[in-house]
This record gives structure tokens, sequence and C-alpha cells, in this order.
């Protein structure tokens, strides 16, 4: 077969290379067949996958190409900034060493803020870095060292994007009842995960925020909150969400809890609440 009839056969088929590898070294070739679809890259030879032309463009059209660059590319910071440009997954096939690049870091966390997990130990400790993960996702919080997890204006942020973040705050930030209150107020799902006693500050933030407030905190993981959520008021959750938190919990809660449960089952069958919500309404 002459090149001329490869060139052609790669402009009609981009998987060329998987069947003639005897052409995975030209780089007029390759190069065709990268230009179909970059993800071909991995059917090249090495001395292509670690030519800086051919692996910047490849890039340019599909950052996850970075994947089937040569161990050096994967360490060129203008490779993996490309990369980054156009997908922000492809964090993931950067070296270890510009996981700790700072530059690189902010360009990832920016995009896909959960990239901070695959950060140095270093830069999980960064202010900056870990602010930019959590305002592109709260959840990246996760990953945050465990001083930025117990730093105010860290985990608000974090909050501010995703009250479930909370999850992942000290637990020093999640028993402070001014903190709580000030991350309810940016966020109302964060009382889910709160670990104060739920009788204590409750009453207080419906207060505040009104009655729209109460099924924000049906999910908590405190028991307490969730009897608090249902009782105020005479308002409860639908039949439903009560049957599946029997399922749940019916095996580990608390004798007293478990009768309450059933008693509003009970009353549920006979009729006897009014204010029952139903899903539909929140």
């Amino acid at each position: 077969m002459t090149k001329e009839e490869a060139l052609e056969k790669v402009k009609n088929n981009e998987w060329f290379l998987v069947y003639h590898e005897e052409w995975n070294n030209d780089k007029e070739i390759v190069l065709a067949a990268v230009q179909q679809d970059a993800m071909v890259l991995q059917f090249a030879s090495d001395e292509l996958k670690n030519n800086k032309e051919m692996v910047l463009f490849a890039v340019q059209n599909d950052g996850l190409a970075l994947e089937f660059a040569s161990e050096e590319l994967k360490n060129d910071k203008e490779i993996v900034l490309a990369a980054l440009q156009k997908d922000n997954y492809s964090f993931q096939y950067s070296s270890y060493g510009l996981r700790n690049d700072k530059e690189v870091v902010i360009t990832a966390v920016q995009q896909n803020g959960r990239a901070l997990e695959l950060t140095s130990d270093t830069l999980k400790n960064d202010k900056e870095i870990v602010l930019a993960a959590v305002l592109q996702d709260g959840y990246a919080l996760e990953f945050a060292s465990g001083e930025l997890k117990n730093d105010r204006e860290v985990v608000l942020a974090a909050v501010q994007k995703s009250g479930w973040a909370l999850e992942h705050a000290s637990d020093e930030l999640r028993k402070d009842k001014t903190f709580i209150l000030q991350a309810t107020q940016t966020n109302k799902y964060a009382c889910n995960y709160s670990l104060l006693d739920g009788y204590r500050y409750f009453n207080e933030i419906v207060e505040k925020e009104g009655e729209w407030f109460l099924f924000s905190c049906w999910n908590n993981k405190d028991w307490e909150i969730r009897f608090q959520v249902a009782n105020h008021q005479n308002y409860l959750p639908n039949i439903e969400q009560i049957e599946v938190g029997l399922e749940d919990k019916v095996s580990d809660v608390q004798e007293t809890y478990q009768l309450r449960q059933y008693e509003w089952l009970a009353k549920i069958e006979e009729n006897k609440l009014t204010n029952l919500f139903s899903k539909d309404e929140f």
C-alpha cells in the first residue's frame, strides 16, 4: 500500500492505524488520523507519542488524549494546560510533578473542583486553591486539608455552593451554633449535617427563616432534628418518606423514637393528621 493510498484510507477511517501498525510511526499518517479522532494517538508509535507537536495537536482536539502521551509530555506544562482547556478531566493524566504546580492546579480546580483530590497534600492546604475548588464544586471540601476544613471562610464558600458540603467540615464547626446558624442562612440544606442538638437551635432557625425551612432538614442524620421537623406544628413528610425512614432506622434508633414513628403511621392511617404535605409542594 502506498502512502497516498494510506492517507486516503485514514481520511475515511480514523481507526486505520489499528489494523495497519506499519504506519504508526509515520507522522503525516498519524496526524491525519488524530485529526479525525484525537484518541487514535494511543495507536501511534512511542516516538510520536513523545512528539510535542503531535501530542499538542491531539490534546487541543480532545484533552483526554493526554492519557496516551509519553511520560515526558505528561510533565510538559504547555501540553497539560492545553489539555485542561479542552477537558477538565484530563488532569488525572498529568504528571505528579504538575499536580503540585499551583498554576496548573488552579486551572484544573476552577473547571472541576473535585480535581483537588488529585493534588499534593501541600496544595490541599493552600487556601487560594481550595477556595477556587469549593467555589466550583462545594463537595470538593472533602479533599481539603483538615486545617482548611476548619476554616470558616472556606467552609462557608463550600456551603454556599452546596449545603450538603457541610458534611465534610470539621466537627468543631459542625458543633458551633453561631457558625451553623450562619451556614444555614447561607444555604438551608446545611442543617442536614449539623452536629448540634436539634432542640437547641431548630426553632431559632425556623423563627428567623420561616416555615419554608422545615423540610430542608428532613434528611438530617440526627433523628432528633428529623423528629423536630415532623412534629413542628403537626407538619409531617408524606407516607412514603416515613416508610423509608422506618426501613433505614427501625433497627438502630432508640425504642422511644421507634414508638413515635409507629404512632405517626397509625395516625396517618386513621386520617387524624392535618397539614400533610406532598412531595410536589417542596
